[in-house]
């Protein structure tokens, strides 16, 4: 599957966020994201319902890439956009445990047989990726990382954009997993 994610990263011009979203993500040496086998940069094949980067105008403009200082408005729509995939997720599978009427006692541990084997595998699958998502680890569902401050949580970059640095982009990279 591909999936975009918007990479938060300060710098000096579009290009430059390029290079940067490039060298923490591309070169990196830690294999990030670990559940990713591979990305490409400001480019890809990522589809998500009812997003289009080029419905503002971007992704000829400036190959997938944001700037908040000088576009602002196109900025937080695409911001807000992903942000609204990510509380979606959330919402569909709390539904989803919340229909299967999910306990949490209904959970077990074997010493003999695969945790795949288990009943109720999908659901505690399920119920992994909802505390992912509640405790801010990064994972598909994420859609947006701070690269400077390493979390998909945005509290250090609105903290950032309050005191007045305003010199953030946001760079669209096609994960696939």
């Amino acid at each position: 599957m591909h999936i975009g994610h918007l990479m938060l990263i300060k710098a000096e011009d579009h290009e430059d966020a390029i290079g940067w979203v490039q060298a923490k993500v591309t070169e990196s040496e830690d294999n990030f994201p670990k559940w990713s086998d591979w990305h490409e940069v400001a480019a890809g094949r990522f589809s998500l319902e009812g997003f289009a980067f080029d419905e503002f105008g971007l992704e000829l403009q400036h190959n997938y890439v944001v700037s908040y200082e000088t576009e602002q408005e196109q900025f937080e729509i695409v911001l807000s956009k992903l942000l609204d995939y990510k509380v979606n997720e959330f919402a569909q599978i709390k539904e989803k445990l919340v229909e299967a009427k999910f306990s949490i006692e209904s959970i077990e541990l074997f010493s003999y047989k695969s945790f795949w084997e288990s009943e109720n595998w999908l659901q505690v699958y399920d119920l992994q990726k909802l505390t992912q998502l509640a405790g801010d680890d990064y994972i598909p569902e994420s859609y947006v990382y701070d690269l400077e401050n390493h979390t998909p949580s945005l509290k250090y970059f609105y903290e950032s954009i309050q005191n007045g640095d305003k010199n953030w982009f946001g760079v669209m990279v096609d994960f696939h997993f």
